[in-house]
């Protein structure tokens, strides 16, 4: 199982059309000049999505004297909407590299770089805002209830450390604050409790403490009502950067209960879901900066 990664790219206005069009004789291009361990292939879905396969080698030196390669696919995704084109691809590293030499050749024919806006909390000095991320992001998913959440994991921003401090303090510590994360998370998403209310959220925020990861389950609002798990996480927790997820699968209602096997979802809906989740996010990133500037605004002088 693969994490995901995604971004937009801010285009002038243009016709979507003509857009995909630019992305497949884009594509074309990459495809005559890829390196030999790479085979790419192109493909276009429902007229504005341009799906660009790879194939490549990875190279494991590890511990034996002969090289070891294992192949490996994935697919970059070009969503193109009316005012966006959105770039869903696998969070690792060989996928990145592919991406970045079409983003270089997509800004030399555009002849202006093309901004693209990601998913980060690095602007976000404040734990409290981090955690607030991942609490709304599971409670305002689209056409979706929060149902359980049953992993976090939480990192703490760096502090200065007293010279006598211990590391087996630190581990203790990490260890209490996943617990009050998971039950943060618990209280405020499950039994609607005020976040800036909760203990768990005061101890967390006192210490430095904020969620960096989080596996949970949400129920469609509409038949079957399949409940779904999915993931959410940032590759590099404490500069905020690197969000990345995943639809792990869904649970059915079979004789008026939910099955106990998690099974996978269609590519349709897996389709659906992972659009809703980029959206929320999104969403919930604008909502944090209007929170944080009016933090920041000085108050006026009392009358």
């Amino acid at each position: 199982m693969e994490l995901l990664t995604s971004f937009c790219l801010c285009f002038l206005k243009t016709n979507p059309s003509a857009r995909a069009g630019f992305m497949e004789r884009l594509l074309r291009e990459y495809i005559e000049e890829s390196p030999e361990d790479e085979k790419v292939t192109q493909q276009i879905k429902d007229g504005n999505q341009v799906v660009a396969n790879v194939k490549y080698s990875d190279v494991d030196y590890g511990k034996t004297r002969l090289v070891q390669r294992t192949p490996k696919e994935a697919a970059i995704e070009f969503h193109v909407s009316a005012d966006k084109t959105v770039i869903r691809m696998p969070a690792n590293d060989r996928v990145k590299t592919i991406y970045s030499k079409l983003k270089d050749k997509l800004d030399t024919k555009a002849k202006t770089e093309i901004p693209a806006i990601r998913i980060e909390l690095g602007e976000f000095q404040s734990p409290a805002l981090r955690t607030e991320f991942f609490t709304s992001l599971i409670s305002d998913l689209k056409g979706f209830s929060l149902k359980n959440v049953t992993s976090v994991k939480v990192e703490r921003l760096p502090q200065e450390r007293e010279d006598d401090e211990l590391d087996l303090e630190d581990d203790q510590e990490e260890e209490m604050a996943k617990e009050e994360a998971l039950a943060l998370v618990k209280n405020v998403a499950l039994k609607g409790e005020t976040l800036l209310a909760s203990e768990e959220y005061q101890s967390l925020t006192r210490k430095g403490f904020f969620i960096t990861s989080i596996i949970w389950r949400s129920v469609l609002n509409k038949a079957p009502q399949p409940m779904v798990e999915f993931e959410a996480a940032f590759e590099e927790p404490v500069q905020g950067k690197g969000f990345k997820y995943f639809v792990r699968g869904a649970y059915r209602i079979v004789e008026l209960q939910y099955t106990k096997t998690i099974r996978p979802v269609s590519p349709e809906d897996k389709e659906s879901y992972l659009g809703i989740i980029e959206e929320t996010a999104a969403k919930v990133i604008r909502g944090l900066r209007e929170k944080a500037q009016e933090e920041a605004e000085p108050q006026g002088a009392p009358a």
